[in-house]
């Protein structure tokens, strides 16, 4: 009985954990962005630029805590 119990448990997990993760991606797709060329190219410029400017400050807070919390000229 408690064998039949694990296995009803763990068919309905196989089956409903693929179905949901299929139901969330499609809602995250069901609306994309359509923007023209010149759209699109300044949007991946600013993405990079943000990217960059992330990780000179990641870089910039490191150093502070190498030297103790104190940041060095």
């Amino acid at each position: 009985m408690v064998v039949s119990g694990f296995f009803v448990v763990f068919l309905l997990l196989a089956i409903g954990a693929p179905v949901l993760l299929w139901l969330l991606i499609e809602s995250e797709t069901d609306d994309p962005d359509v923007m023209d060329r010149q759209r699109a190219e300044a949007s991946a410029r600013a993405d990079s630029r943000t990217a960059a400017e992330n990780r000179a400050e990641d870089r910039r807070e490191s150093v502070g805590r190498v030297n103790g919390g104190r940041r060095e000229p």
